[in-house]
């Protein structure tokens, strides 16, 4: 008999991994979400969904082990990557902060083994709940929410979450903060077009400044890279040189060589003028259809789903994923949250002589990510700031 598991991530921007970890498998998601929705803002923290998923590897029986494998890139070596992230960024908690917790129901027993998972590798906490008293447990669950967000998420869970007798909530919530190494003129900023798709008289808030920052230009796309205050969290914006060329040019090179082959390439040896706007942005993507058309069909499969290491005497499959993001980026810096849940449940170019010059008045890739451990946080396709 098998029964349900709701695996729940909040991820608020953060964490990152002591040792590099491979950014491939979540810039191929990336890129095959952007090109479901190229016209519309498409962002996810590549992150969360690597917390959210991991805290699950330990229970998914071979099949879905070759799944995680396959598609995020989850395997018992990467495992010991992802789990050291949160030891590596707790180093300041006004930046950064990362909460893992397990919310079980007391009528099913977990594994040992998956307990001593979440409490040593993932540094996380385990709570029982009463998921039969909705009311008290939506309360719970979302205060918890609405507290790590700074508000940013008042009512993520829904009654509908508590349906089907779930056995456990797996929780990450992830936050991040990052302010500007310099902070953008607040008078430099006016009111400018930029070209949406679509959109024939899109106006937003841009912000200028001159700057040395790295530059990339490899003659089809070009991208700069900015610096936070403490100089650890880095921000990618790259786009195309040219207005015809999609957007999707970004996000397969990405998928291709890796953000890294940017960081790489990027130089610094001329000034950059640079135009951004400020962005107020929510996206919202189904990871059960987007991780599907990827390769992971038997976790999701309700006849066939295998996560049975985590409930004894149970077999689960995830029925319902889901990630909600929200980016403030503005003079200051850039703020970004995001809520992961997973519900399972039983189974029936070189720079010139001259200044850069990057105009971001078009669509654009963002990525923010940790320099040191090269952990992604965000990845945004900004089609309409």
């Amino acid at each position: 008999m098998k029964k349900i598991l709701i695996l729940i991530t909040m991820l608020l921007l953060g964490a990152g991994v002591s040792a590099q970890v491979q950014d491939k498998y979540l810039l191929n998601i990336f890129d095959r979400a952007h090109q479901r929705e190229a016209a519309q803002n498409v962002m996810l923290s590549p992150w969360g969904i690597q917390q959210c998923f991991s805290m699950l590897a330990p229970g998914c029986g071979e099949n879905s082990q070759k799944e995680f494998a396959a598609v995020l890139g989850i395997d018992k070596n990467s495992l010991k990557d992802i789990q050291n992230a949160v030891r590596e960024l707790e180093w300041n908690k006004t930046t950064f902060n990362s909460v893992n917790a397990v919310f079980y129901n007391h009528r099913y027993t977990l594994h040992k083994n998956f307990i001593d998972h979440v409490l040593k590798n993932c540094r996380g906490r385990i709570f029982y709940i009463d998921f039969a008293r909705k009311a008290p447990a939506l309360t719970m669950l979302n205060d918890i929410v609405q507290k790590a967000t700074y508000g940013m998420h008042k009512d993520f869970f829904k009654s509908g979450d508590l349906e089907g007798d779930p056995a456990l909530m797996a929780v990450n919530i992830l936050w991040v903060n990052i302010k500007w190494d310099v902070p953008f003129e607040l008078g430099a900023t006016r009111k400018q077009k930029f070209a949406a798709p679509g959109k024939q008289d899109h106006q937003v808030m841009m912000m200028h400044a001159v700057r040395k920052v790295p530059y990339y230009n490899d003659g089809t796309v070009h991208a700069v890279m900015l610096s936070s205050y403490d100089t650890r969290f880095q921000i990618m914006l790259a786009m195309p040189l040219q207005e015809k060329t999609p957007l999707s040019a970004v996000t397969e090179l990405l998928a291709q060589k890796g953000l890294q082959h940017i960081v790489e390439k990027a130089q610094s040896t001329n000034k950059t003028e640079l135009s951004m706007p400020r962005i107020q942005l929510d996206s919202s993507n189904d990871l059960v259809e987007l991780l599907r058309t990827m390769g992971m069909k038997v976790t999701f499969d309700p006849a066939a789903g295998d996560l049975n290491g985590i409930v004894k005497d149970k077999s689960l499959y995830i029925a319902k994923a889901r990630q909600e993001v929200k980016l403030m980026l503005n003079e200051s810096g850039v703020k970004v949250t995001a809520v992961t849940a997973a519900i399972p449940k039983l189974t029936s170019a070189a720079p010139t002589d001259k200044n850069n010059v990057f105009t971001a008045d078009r669509p654009f890739v963002m990525a923010v990510f940790d320099s040191k451990t090269r952990a992604i946080m965000l990845l945004g396709a900004i089609n309409r700031p």
